[in-house]
C-alpha cells in the first residue's frame, strides 16, 4: 500500500475486510449471472440446427472440409458434407451451438458448485459473534470487527468542517442537508432512499505535484457491503469551457492520488439544456453500487 493510499484511509475511515459476507454478496451475484446465462444458452440450443459440427483439413493442405452429423430415427450416424461458400450460416449456427453447449456445461458446473458451497458456509461468521453477545459480555470484550450497523453510523456521524464556500441558493435533502443544486438533492436523496452512507463535501486532502491540496468531493460513499469509500462528483455546468478545464484539471489531481473512474470515483454530469435524470442516475448508481439493477437479471 503507498502513502497516498495510507492518507486516503485515514481521512475517510475506509475499512475493507476480507470477511464472508463480502465473499457472499460476490457469490450470489456471481450465482444469479450464472443463472441468467444457462437459461439464454439453454433457448439459444433449442433454437440451434439439428446435429453438430465436424472441422478437418482437406488432405495435406491449409484449407478445412465442414461436416454436419445428424442421427436418424433408429439413432444411425449421418455425416453430410456443407460447402461454406452456399451454407456458411448453417456453420456459424452449428459452431454456435457447440459452444452453447459447452458454456451451458460449464455454467451449470460452476452453479453447483456455488450452490454446494452456500449450503455449507455456517450462518454466523466470525465477525458476527460480537452482535450476538449480550450487552453485559459485550461490554466485556473488544470485537476484531465492528458490527456494519455501529461501524456505520460512527462513520457517518462523524463531525467534519465542510466546504467553507458559501452557498448561493440552498436546497434542502430528506436528510435535511442543504447542497448546492437540485441535481444534488437527487443524487443525495437516491442515495439515502437506497440505504446508501454518505458525506456531503467532507475535506479531503490530496498532493498536488509537490503540494498538498484540499478538496470538496460533492459526495463521499460508503459501501455498505464491503466498506469501501467511493467518491461522487457531480460535474453541473459541462457547457461551460472554463470550469470544463477545472474539472480536467482536478481529475488529473484525482489520478494522482489513485483515484480512478469505475473503481474508487463516480462522475455525473450535466449541462443546461441536458440535465441529469433520475433515470440516468439510477442506471449509473445502480451499476456501480451494485443495488441490483444489472440489466442481465432482467
Amino acid at each position: 500500500m503507498n502513502d497516498n493510499a495510507r492518507m486516503m484511509i485515514d481521512q475517510l475511515g475506509e475499512t475493507t475486510i476480507p470477511s464472508i459476507g463480502n465473499a457472499l454478496h460476490e457469490l450470489k451475484d456471481r450465482r444469479a449471472y450464472l443463472q441468467y446465462l444457462i437459461r439464454k444458452k439453454e433457448k439459444s440450443i433449442a433454437k440451434a440446427p439439428e446435429g453438430y459440427l465436424i472441422v478437418q483439413k482437406a488432405g495435406r493442405g491449409e484449407s478445412l472440409q465442414y461436416y454436419r452429423v445428424t442421427y436418424d430415427e433408429r439413432n444411425r450416424r449421418r455425416r453430410t458434407y456443407i460447402s461454406k461458400r452456399k451454407d456458411l450460416p448453417l456453420i456459424q449456427a452449428l459452431a454456435q451451438k457447440d459452444y452453447d453447449r459447452k458454456v451451458l456445461e460449464a455454467a451449470n458446473l460452476e452453479l453447483a458448485a456455488i450452490d454446494g458451497l452456500l449450503t455449507h458456509i455456517p450462518k454466523n461468521s466470525a465477525e458476527n459473534i460480537y452482535a450476538l453477545l449480550d450487552l453485559q459480555r459485550a461490554l466485556l470484550v473488544h470485537p476484531d470487527v465492528e458490527p456494519t450497523d455501529v461501524f456505520i453510523a460512527k462513520w457517518q456521524g462523524k463531525e467534519y468542517d465542510g466546504n467553507p464556500y458559501p452557498i448561493q441558493k440552498k436546497h434542502y435533502t430528506a436528510r435535511g442537508e442543504i447542497v448546492r443544486s437540485k441535481s444534488e438533492v437527487e443524487i443525495a436523496n437516491f442515495l439515502f432512499f437506497h440505504g446508501i452512507p454518505y458525506r456531503y463535501e467532507h475535506p479531503l486532502k490530496l498532493r498536488d505535484g509537490h503540494q498538498t491540496v484540499t478538496y470538496y468531493p460533492d459526495f463521499i460513499i460508503m459501501d455498505p457491503v464491503t466498506r469501501n469509500v467511493i467518491l461522487l462528483e457531480h460535474l453541473g455546468r459541462m457547457d461551460d469551457p472554463e470550469y470544463v478545464e477545472e474539472q480536467v484539471r482536478k481529475r488529473r489531481v484525482y489520478e494522482e492520488n489513485g483515484f480512478f473512474e469505475g473503481e474508487n470515483i463516480i462522475y455525473t454530469w450535466e449541462t443546461g439544456s441536458q440535465p441529469l435524470t433520475r433515470v440516468q442516475l439510477e442506471r449509473k448508481l445502480g451499476h456501480y453500487l451494485h443495488l441490483g439493477l444489472e440489466p442481465w437479471r432482467s
